[in-house]
């Protein structure tokens, strides 16, 4: 809810690179232990992360800035758009590691890949991650070693090098929570207001002057059922043009492996669930372990 509002962004771009002999290579897998190691999470305040970013990369053993690392360097200390290689922010999904970027100040980053985990945390942090093939990349890199001002216009989604422009997607609602300044609570919160219309107006008229407990009614005033949720959904589904079966339990299933896979423990979820019985739930650690494997044996070498 308190996420400042993004339209555009204007500043310098640091690139992370590898260097075998003389070739530099985009720094490819960061991830989000790399991006904020693991004694830094103990903290829930998103503020004072940001000089602990790449914090084993950025400093020796004794806490001296390592002079070779990129935000270690002039102009790049006031970096606000980071550029890099396939599957930034894979590895654990740590919020933390979101916080530390914006933190440093950080508000873009460029890569051709990311982890989708890390990739949908920055939306909901005021961060704008871009997918861009590795040609275009390539073609900033240039301009970024030289400390050449980037403008970042999420309005046009543009970004604009002097006389340069490269055109990058952005799902549309992820924008408009960016340009809003809205996070997953404020999303919510900006929705209260037909919440308060159905509870005011609307569910009176369809009670009628029958009584029923139920929160939701169906037009007949009574305790809407499974069925009439069904229909509803598909409705939507077919609307939104998503061709595959989908039901009540669909969402269920969705909202259930979401809480899981942003770290949420099994307990908690079996009460939100109302499973009688803990090994129900665990099916969704299943599911994340799943998840795991795929992502092992597509981006790990031996995988």
């Amino acid at each position: 809810l308190n996420m400042e509002k993004f339209t555009s962004v204007k500043g310098i771009a640091a690139t992370m690179f590898n260097k075998s002999g003389n070739q530099l290579s985009l720094m490819m897998n960061i991830d989000t232990d790399m991006i904020i190691p693991k004694q830094f999470l103990k903290t829930i305040k998103r503020s004072g992360l940001g000089k602990n970013l790449f914090d084993e990369m950025r400093y020796d053993m004794n806490g001296n800035e390592i002079e070779s690392f990129v935000l270690n360097r002039d102009p790049f200390t006031k970096a606000k758009i980071l550029i890099a290689g396939k599957n930034f922010g894979c590895g654990s999904s740590r919020e933390h590691a979101p916080w530390s970027i914006l933190d440093f100040g950080i508000k873009v980053i460029i890569a051709p890949s990311f982890a989708d985990i890390f990739f949908n945390n920055c939306f909901k942090n005021g961060i704008l991650p871009i997918r861009l093939s590795e040609e275009k990349i390539n073609l900033l890199v240039d301009d970024s070693m030289k400390g050449i001002e980037f403008e970042v216009n999420l309005i046009n989604q543009l970004i604009i090098i002097k006389e340069k422009e490269f055109s990058f997607e952005v799902d549309a609602i992820n924008k408009d929570c960016l340009v809003k300044g809205l996070d997953d609570i404020g999303s919510t919160l900006e929705k209260a207001t037909f919440i308060d219309e159905y509870e005011k107006k609307t569910r009176p008229l369809l009670l009628k002057s029958g009584q029923c407990d139920s929160y939701f009614l169906s037009n007949r005033g009574s305790a809407m059922s499974r069925q009439n949720f069904f229909y509803i959904i598909k409705g939507y589904a077919s609307l939104a043009g998503i061709d595959k079966p989908i039901s009540p339990h669909s969402l269920r299933h969705a909202f259930a492996t979401h809480l899981v896979q942003k770290g949420a423990d099994l307990r908690s979820v079996q009460l939100m669930l109302g499973h009688s019985d803990i090994s129900s739930t665990q099916l969704y650690t299943h599911i994340q372990n799943a998840q795991l494997k795929t992502q092992h044996q597509k981006h790990h070498p031996r995988g």
